[in-house]
């Protein structure tokens, strides 16, 4: 086993692939380049899973880690505790904030507390979302919020002017761009 600090920051992903979370997270590992693990399920994550990291990444939202937002937070801590305990250090993308007042909502809002409770890093995806954290409460070193969509949109393509004899222009190709 490796010893914390090895490689900067391995990212964590547990739930179907399809969802949009795992799809986000999966985003954020490859969009930095760094080691992203993958689970179905928390009890498939291995208790070493974050070894040689300096930092761990998940991204959080309540369902993927249990049925009831308090099992749900109770898996997280004992997938993360590991690491913790090691000295690596906690970064949270959180998803799906509470933010009604009714007994679930509060319910969840313990939930997500607990979850950043050790993250020094939390990252949320709007300004809203900001607002609903800073109603949770934190204690974490950095905040930041990064708008989806994660993935860089591809460039448009710039094509050539083409006049014909007689002063005419080709019909675009398929796909092509049609103009400013």
């Amino acid at each position: 086993m490796s010893l914390p600090g090895d490689e900067p920051v391995v990212h964590l992903a547990v739930g179907p692939d399809q969802h949009g979370v795992v799809r986000h997270g999966t985003e954020i590992a490859e969009a930095c380049g760094d080691r992203l693990i993958r689970a179905e399920t928390p009890a498939q994550v291995s208790s070493d899973w974050w070894a040689g990291a300096a930092i761990v990444h998940l991204p959080y939202t309540d369902r993927l880690f249990g049925e009831r937002c308090e099992d749900s937070a109770a898996e997280f801590a004992a997938v993360v505790a590991p690491a913790l305990a090691a000295g690596v250090a906690l970064s949270v993308t959180l998803h799906d904030l509470p933010a009604g007042h009714s007994d679930r909502e509060q319910r969840r809002r313990a939930a997500y507390q607990r979850v950043i409770a050790d993250a020094r890093g939390v990252v949320v995806n709007s300004g809203r979302e900001l607002e609903l954290l800073s109603a949770i409460g934190h204690r974490a070193r950095s905040v930041r919020m990064v708008p989806l969509p994660v993935h860089p949109q591809p460039p448009v393509m710039e094509m050539p002017a083409v006049i014909l004899p007689g002063g005419t222009t080709p019909p675009n190709p398929p796909g092509a761009p049609t103009g400013r």
